[in-house]
């Protein structure tokens, strides 16, 4: 997953959902309810971050859950080396290899989106990043 847990909504005030919390000069929202919904996947599913953000992810949200193993995405890249538009892509495939997967990213083309449904097994959710999950 991507930054999902947390929508960015800047000039607007803050609902009561959120929480925020400090990266770098910037603060992250983060939604607690949307933090909750990711976490009702982990008796199913192994959570791991597939973000630019790599470990600085699970420092974020740290107060609310452990650690995610985390997927290193070619942050430097605008396309993968496999032909996909999104360079995360060739990373998350080569992680979960043969596995089923369910992806939630914001960034998720359509284009891709349909060749991963062809080639893998696995659910591809797209969320609006001003909202969250």
């Amino acid at each position: 997953m991507d930054g999902v847990p947390w929508p960015y909504t800047p000039g607007r005030p803050v609902p009561e959902t959120l929480t925020p919390a400090m990266s770098g000069n910037d603060t992250v929202h983060i939604d607690r309810p949307g933090v909750g919904a990711v976490l009702a996947l982990a008796d199913r599913c192994e959570l791991a971050w597939a973000t630019t953000w790599e470990h600085c992810a699970s420092a974020l949200v740290r107060p609310l859950w452990a650690e995610l193993p985390v997927v290193l995405v070619l942050s430097n890249r605008s396309e993968s080396p496999d032909g996909f538009d999104c360079a995360k892509i060739h990373a998350i495939r080569a992680y979960v290899e043969t596995r089923p997967f369910a992806w939630l990213n914001d960034q998720v083309i359509r284009p891709d989106a349909h060749r991963l449904l062809v080639e893998h097994d696995c659910l591809i959710l797209r969320d609006e990043p001003r909202r969250g999950i």
